[in-house]
Parts: C-alpha cells; structure tokens; sequence
C-alpha cells in the first residue's frame, strides 16, 4: 500500500509538473504574439508620421515629433527584447547563466551566513519535495546540529589503539589492562579552531577481587603531545595528588569518582593546537575485573580507525560487534574489516568513526 500511496504522488508531482510547463509554453507564446503585433502597430505609426512630417518647418513640432519618435522607438526595442526573451532557447541560456551566477563560490561568499543557511533549507527543500527544515524537532534539524558540532571542530585522523589484556591475580579473576592510543588531532582552520577537547574516559565495575587501594595503587597514565611527555602518574601518590589538580598536571584535569558499583575516571585537557597535526598518545594501565566482555566507545569523530586486543593466550574471543552506521559517501565502498582469532581481536575503519560505540568483545 504505501509503495502504491509513493508511485501516486510521483504521478501526481510530474504531471503538475507538466501542466505547469504547458501553462509556462502558452504563456510565453501569447507574450510573443502580443509583442509581435504592438511592434508592427507601432512601426507603421513611426514610419506614417515620418512621412507625414517629412516637410515641417515649425521648431516646436520638430521638437515634438522627435520626442515622439523617441517613445515610439525606445517602445519597440522593448518590445523586441521582450519577444527575444519569450523565445525559450535564449530565455533558458539566460535564466541559466544567472544560475550558475547566483550558485558561483564568489557570489556566495558574499552572502551572509544568515542568508546562506536559509539558501540551504530550501534547497533541502525542494530536492525532498517536502518541508523538511521549519521543524526544530525534525530529524533533519537534529542531524544538522550534529553535523554543526562536528564539521566545525578539530577531529582525530590515524587512530592507532593497542589493548593487552594481563591477568593480574592467579585465580584470573582480574585483568591488569595496558591502553595505548596514538592518533593526530586535525584542524582544518588554525585560526578559527585551535583548541581541542582531548578526553579519555574509564569506566569499569567495581569487583571484591581488588580494592580501591589496589586500583590506585597500579594505575599508570601518560600523555605525550608531539612526543613530548607533558603528564604521568606512575605511583599511588602521584595518583592522589593529581586528582582535581589543574596546576600540578600541566593543564590536565584528572577526575576519579566512584559511584554505585562503578569506579570511573576521567582525563581532561583543553589543547591549544599550534600547527594543523598535532601528535598524541596516551597510555593507561588499570585494573579491571574479568566479565567476559569490553566495550569501546568514541567521543569525537576520527579518519581511519584502527584498534587491535590482545588476551592471554588462555583466552579465547567469542564474539566481535561493531556499529554499522559507520560513515561512508557510498555504502559499497565500506572499508571495514572486523575479525578475532582465539585471543587477538582486530578492527580496522578505513572511513570516518563517529562519536558512539566502536566495538565489543566478548570473551571466555
């Protein structure tokens, strides 16, 4: 039923769309017949009043006829060029070429943002052939706030993650994790955006095999921005010292809360951007109790992305999940490989990685 409802209203729009034309051709053909027959009027006039002032003396009629003649003339140009403009082959090239004007990358330049924003919803518009933009609730608007926060902010490109999985008790009831991330932060405009939110996130459930003592006790974290380390925390007091310290850490906010049944961490820093690439990584080791799953998330969109898990070799991968919305210009071209042998997981996006969920693991 709603192909059938879609079908007649594609039959309903084309043939509006050729009663429209058929309308526009008869238009324009009277316009030319009218121009046509005013011209003839109007020539004869001109040419029986040039016959019949062909003797005159009189200044002031002189004066008169002239001016007369004038009208009469400027009259007839017009209507030729009207007629010229009725003719659809010369009205479609000149229509055409003001398009292609109006559509020009100088053109639009000079237009405000104000302007070009209201330009693109109509444009949206009549591709669509409905009203898709007046709606703030609409999906249209939604994904266009998210495309805003996106296109306009620096992003990650050649992401590189490597997880090594350890167990850290004999009874393998708990993972010691080593997390090494190492990716560039692009900006396509140094000038308007040189800052970048750099965040990393931890959130693990809490377990009776370690306590928070002992969690504190074997993290580690490094950062390194253009090879240079610019913050660490390798020992249980280095740990405490830098929670909720901005001056001690070069900038880096490193926030620990535990929560019901959760403990999480969070690492912060507003990075200035100097160049256009700018080199990170970050390592983290932590605790994490054995769950039998992992899940990894992003939160800023990255060019190619790549992550790679290696488990004890008592391990063995059961399962890999990945999103599939992942962005690609033409769905054939998805450049996407996920594969997991025993107990090393690859995931490979040669696309864009948008902010969500990246992959889980499951394991036994």
């Amino acid at each position: 039923m709603k192909q059938e409802e879609n079908e007649n209203k594609i039959e309903e729009k084309d043939l509006k769309k050729t009663n429209n034309d058929k309308e526009n051709s008869r238009f324009f053909s009277y316009t030319q017949q009218i121009a046509l027959n005013w011209i003839g009027i109007l020539s004869l006039i001109l040419i029986l009043i040039s016959i019949f002032t062909y003797n005159l003396q009189d200044k002031f009629f002189l004066n008169l006829i002239s001016d007369i003649k004038g009208i009469l003339v400027g009259t007839i140009v017009g209507l030729i060029f009207s007629m010229i403009l009725a003719l659809s082959t010369i009205r479609d090239y000149l229509l055409t070429s003001a398009a292609n004007f109006m559509a020009g990358e100088n053109y639009l330049k000079k237009l405000s943002p104000e302007v070009l924003q209201n330009l693109r919803n109509k444009v949206y518009n009549i591709i669509y052939g409905i009203d898709m933009t007046s709606n703030d609730q609409s999906l249209f608007n939604y994904i266009k706030n998210m495309e805003n926060k996106l296109i306009n902010t620096p992003h990650k490109s050649a992401t590189d993650e490597l997880l090594v999985y350890k167990f850290f008790d004999k009874q393998k009831k708990i993972f010691k994790v080593r997390r090494t991330q190492n990716f560039r932060i692009h900006t396509l405009d140094l000038e308007a955006h040189n800052t970048f939110p750099l965040n990393t996130q931890m959130i693990m459930n809490k377990s009776k095999h370690f306590t928070v003592k002992e969690f504190k006790k074997n993290f580690k974290f490094i950062l390194k921005i253009n090879n240079k380390i610019v913050s660490s925390i390798y020992t249980k007091a280095e740990f405490n010292k830098c929670i909720n310290s901005l001056i001690s850490n070069n900038g880096v906010h490193i926030t620990f809360k535990e929560e019901k049944g959760t403990i999480r961490i969070s690492i912060e820093k507003n990075l200035v951007l100097k160049t256009d690439f700018t080199d990170i990584e970050i390592i983290t080791e932590r605790l994490e109790p054995n769950e039998g799953s992992f899940g990894l998330l992003a939160n800023v969109a990255s060019y190619i992305y790549e992550a790679k898990f290696v488990f004890p070799e008592c391990v063995k991968i059961t399962n890999l999940y990945h999103d599939r919305t992942i962005y690609t210009s033409n769905n054939k071209e998805l450049k996407l490989d996920a594969q997991f042998d025993n107990n090393i997981a690859t995931f490979v996006n040669k696309n864009w990685q948008l902010p969500g969920l990246i992959v889980t693991l499951t394991f036994e």
